[in-house]
């Protein structure tokens, strides 16, 4: 049996963002981005303040910065939830949606 040791942990955690950061190239997407897309994605509907706040607990920056990265990720709806477009384009940029 194996031990969850803090070693452990900060081990899987870098070998995972070695993966992560190798796939992400290709598409030119930063880890924080991923991070705050992520988070917004499966928010599921959840306020604009409460996603921010996951983001900026994520990232570890302030409440500025958070919604900053939020924003540039997904627009946020009048109600206070998200949306993002199959494809990784904003939904309504410019198409009349």
């Amino acid at each position: 049996m194996t031990d969850f040791s803090a070693q452990l942990l900060g081990r899987t955690e870098k070998a995972l963002n070695a993966i992560l950061d190798r796939l992400l190239a290709g598409i030119e997407v930063t880890e924080p981005q991923w991070v705050a897309l992520t988070l917004t994605v499966t928010a599921g509907g959840a306020p604009a303040d409460v996603v921010t706040a996951r983001i900026a607990d994520a990232l570890k920056v302030d409440a500025p910065a958070a919604r900053r990265r939020r924003g540039k990720e997904a627009p946020a709806r009048p109600h206070g939830g998200w949306r993002v477009a199959a494809g990784g384009g904003k939904k309504g940029a410019g198409r009349g949606g």
